[in-house]
């Protein structure tokens, strides 16, 4: 592993503290698996979003027209063992318009979507959507 330094303002540093501390205690609060996000670990994943970002971008060769965009936040919630009850609750969204999303139905809001991602604890953007040719059935 490469070690490499950067600088940064004391107000991002302590922007990003304030975001571990947050991750941190909110898996501590919900007893989720024993991890803990230091400021080093952020800015590596950070920087591998906008790699993976960048690469998608890049290497993309669809024709966006003849696609719909999807989400896979059904399968994701199933894989946290999140029940919808549970989400509304945590969301504050009523369940019938968690049902909608879930089915790809209709897509969230961005609020909506916001408060789906946090529920997840922020999975990766590209993992949350999918774009489906146009006519095709899941």
């Amino acid at each position: 592993m490469k070690k490499i330094s950067i600088e940064m303002s004391d107000e991002l540093h302590r922007e990003i503290l304030f975001i571990c501390e947050y991750f941190n205690k909110k898996e501590q609060f919900y007893n989720r698996k024993e991890t803990t996000i230091t400021v080093e670990s952020f800015i590596q994943a950070a920087i591998k979003e906008r790699l993976i970002l960048i690469d998608k971008i890049v290497n993309s060769n669809l024709k966006h027209k003849d696609f719909s965009l999807k989400n896979n936040f059904k399968k994701m919630f199933k894989d946290s063992n999140i029940s919808q009850s549970e989400l509304s609750e945590r969301t504050g969204i009523p369940i019938s318009t968690i049902s909608s999303i879930l089915t790809n139905r209709s897509q969230p809001t961005m609020d909506h979507f916001f408060k789906l991602w946090e529920a997840l604890y922020f999975p990766n953007i590209f993992e949350c959507f999918y774009r489906e040719k146009e006519g095709v059935n899941e």
